[in-house]
């Protein structure tokens, strides 16, 4: 898998909002907080436009997040929030002048759509990490963790198993994730993981909210086949 190079003091860092819509107060923090690690911020023209719940009409997200990745010299592009709407963007992309030059993607929820995009198809890594829209809600040591990867911390493992975004998959992308050497994937579907499951369609268990207390995740985690 391609990786995008470490940034360094005063690399640029894009913010764009391929989903839902931008609340200005949580933008100004994650500029701040670029600054503060030395980085200098850069807003996609439309990252502010409104049209309903997203961040602007389509052609306008499609826009800002091609101006992204086609960008000469930033270094990594920050997703603001998830919600819905990128996958919207993916069929208009052109990723040729990302092969080129590849940027560590940030972000999770929706951006799990971009996030496959890049790892799937275009073989390159990002990082599934906090948003600019969750900031003030992360700990201190939460958003050191990804200032200390995007600096200097290396990927010095492969990951053995995959979740299809929104547990939806297909026999082509079952073969996908087969073929680049996952061991196990999950699906949506609830059930008990058993001998005769199928490793690539598992059921996957919630971890979110109430059922994501630590005691719980603990309890399903040390369960023994029968």
């Amino acid at each position: 898998m391609n990786l995008p190079p470490k940034l360094k003091p005063n690399d640029e860092v894009i913010l764009i909002a391929p989903a839902r819509k931008v609340e200005l107060e949580s933008l100004l923090m994650a500029e701040n907080l670029l600054l503060k690690w030395g980085l200098k911020p850069l807003r996609s023209k439309n990252i502010l436009a409104d049209a309903g719940i997203f961040a602007g009409d389509k052609e306008k997200r499609i826009t800002d997040l091609q101006w992204a990745i086609n960008h000469p010299t930033a270094k990594a592009i920050w997703c603001y929030r998830g919600g819905y709407g990128s996958i919207q963007l993916l069929e208009g992309l052109n990723p040729a002048s990302f092969l080129l030059n590849p940027k560590w993607i940030i972000g999770f929820s929706d951006i799990t759509n971009i996030h496959c995009f890049s790892n799937i198809i275009l073989n390159t890594a990002s990082i599934h990490a906090t948003m600019p829209i969750n900031i003030g809600l992360n700990t201190p040591k939460s958003l050191e963790s990804l200032k200390e990867f995007l600096f200097k911390k290396e990927i010095n493992y492969s990951p053995s198993t995959f979740s299809y975004p929104f547990g939806e998959y297909s026999s082509s992308l079952k073969k996908i994730v087969q073929n680049l050497n996952f061991k196990y994937a999950f699906g949506q579907h609830s059930g008990v993981i058993d001998t005769t499951k199928d490793k690539f369609e598992l059921p996957r268990f919630p971890i979110n909210e109430n059922y994501g207390k630590i005691k719980r995740f603990k309890s399903i985690t040390e369960y023994l086949p029968l």
